[in-house]
């Protein structure tokens, strides 16, 4: 008798098929991967690779915000006892481009910090240092203000400039009210709903081949709620979703996902998020 070959893709499938799925094995499960971004290119061919098809919507758009061109005037005249915070890549980018290459020395006697290394990466990558949250467990916006309040007396901050976006969650500000630390809030870039064609994804609802839906902040699954019936929009929160982090995982549970990873750190591998955890384990890849 020939033994069964154990390969993860034929593993995985079984697993999806466990949790509650019965496509036909000629048809793939489906990830949703909500963005179309060129950083994702990795993890569609991961996912790719191990036997899943990959829909990418293009959901969000972000454009200068109101703030954005007051930013190179600030840096040039910033009271001292100023640090400079942001918690996405997108605010790091409007921050990068405002103080490159003109106030490039200026920037670095500045104590900057971001949430993670991707949000740190387009300073950082000019020889900049970044703080950020480092050690076991969930780093989210409240632990950059933790980070911050360790650093109030050995760098001197008076004031936090947080450089954020129109959708920018309360949970950093709100942390450093508690800390009594005084913030200013500088709208860098604004975030804009797009309307893609879901049809592929209703499908793929409809047939039971959705094995999971990536999402890489609450706007994202925002967008994408708004774009849904109320049935479909049922059968998508019943759907494992894999969360870039602990803040985009706790705001899609209390939109309604019932089943959330996030932080593969963090993640104990078990029977029901296999496909979820596949995902993040790509979505970390990505970052290297």
């Amino acid at each position: 008798m020939t033994a069964e070959v154990r390969t993860e893709e034929g593993l995985l499938l079984k697993a999806a098929e466990a949790y509650g799925w019965t496509a036909p094995r000629d048809q793939p499960f489906v990830y949703l991967v909500a963005r179309d971004e060129p950083e994702d290119d990795r993890l569609a061919a991961g996912l790719e690779g191990n036997g899943f098809a990959v829909l990418r919507l293009p959901l969000l758009e972000t454009i200068s915000g109101s703030g954005a061109a007051r930013l190179p005037s600030l840096l040039a005249a910033l009271p001292e006892g100023t640090a400079i915070a942001w918690t996405s890549r997108r605010a790091g980018k409007a921050l990068a481009e405002a103080a490159f290459p003109r106030h490039h020395a200026a920037l670095a006697n500045v104590p900057l910090f971001a949430l993670g290394d991707s949000s740190a990466e387009p300073v950082a990558k000019a020889g900049i240092a970044v703080a950020t949250p480092q050690g076991f467990g969930t780093h989210g916006a409240r632990a950059m203000a933790d980070l911050i309040a360790t650093r109030v007396a050995v760098d001197g901050i008076r004031r936090v400039l947080f450089l954020a976006g129109n959708r920018s969650l309360p949970d950093f500000p709100e942390g450093l009210a508690v800390r009594g630390i005084p913030m200013e809030r500088l709208e860098v870039y604004e975030t804009r709903y797009l309307r893609p064609d879901v049809d592929e994804l209703l499908v793929a609802l409809g047939e039971r081949r959705l094995a999971c839906a990536v999402f890489f902040s609450p706007s994202g699954a925002e967008a994408l709620e708004a774009l849904l019936a109320p049935d479909a929009l049922k059968a998508l929160h019943a759907i494992p979703v894999a969360a870039k982090g602990p803040t985009t995982a706790a705001a899609l549970r209390a939109r309604g996902f019932r089943s959330v990873d996030s932080e593969l750190r963090t993640v104990t591998l078990r029977p029901s998020h296999p496909l979820a955890f596949l995902a993040l384990h790509l979505m970390d890849e990505t970052l290297r």
